[in-house]
């Protein structure tokens, strides 16, 4: 102790409360694992034939597996699961944050029970190298065949190789990406981030 029964500035107790505050801890629930991938980028899958079966499900669980292969992950009770298991294909569809409000609500609301493009006046355009619906307001979009399917119980994982691409050039640079533009990522229910 210093003088005046004072401890000096590093003593023994302030390093142990420094180290526990910079220490990581241990996930209780492992099953909350995949949180540390978020805020993810929330696309919206395209699924069925341009006018008809047509469905739109916001997808956040999405990668990029080869340059022209990309992975989806869909559970197996919806309606989009479905679709792309009865055409092998899907779309992908880039949105901007100011469209989160539809994005929230296309991953929210099931085909099953409503038309979605009815129910929020999406307007659909049909693929450029397929049937596939496209949404017309997307600032990007890719057209995907089914290669791979991987089961994971209750969820498959879609691989699909990229047929065609487009992208709103105002928007989008092959060399720098979206540089001009925010786009939507979901952190947790109706939260997105704009990054």
């Amino acid at each position: 102790m210093g003088t005046g029964g004072s401890w000096p500035l590093w003593s023994p107790p302030l390093i142990i409360i420094v180290f526990y505050l910079f220490m990581k801890i241990e996930l209780k629930n492992i099953e909350n694992s995949y949180k540390f991938f978020h805020p993810r980028l929330a696309i919206v899958v395209g699924s069925g034939k341009y006018g008809k079966d047509e469905n739109f499900m916001t997808c956040s669980w999405n990668m990029p597996i080869l340059e022209d292969v990309v992975g989806i992950s869909i559970g197996k009770e919806s309606y989009t699961f479905q679709l792309i298991e009865k055409y092998k294909e899907f779309s992908i569809n880039i949105l901007p944050f100011e469209k989160r409000e539809l994005i929230y609500n296309l991953g929210t609301t099931s085909g099953k029970e409503i038309n979605k493009v009815k129910e929020f006046n999406l307007k659909v355009i049909k693929g450029r190298k397929t049937d596939l619906p496209i949404l017309e307001d997307c600032i990007a979009f890719l057209e995907c065949k089914v290669i791979k399917e991987i089961d994971f119980d209750d969820v498959m994982l879609f691989a699909g190789k990229v047929l065609h691409a487009e992208y709103e050039k105002e928007f989008f640079n092959e060399r720098t990406g979206y540089d001009k533009i925010k786009l939507p990522f979901h952190l947790r229910g109706n939260i997105f981030v704009k990054i």
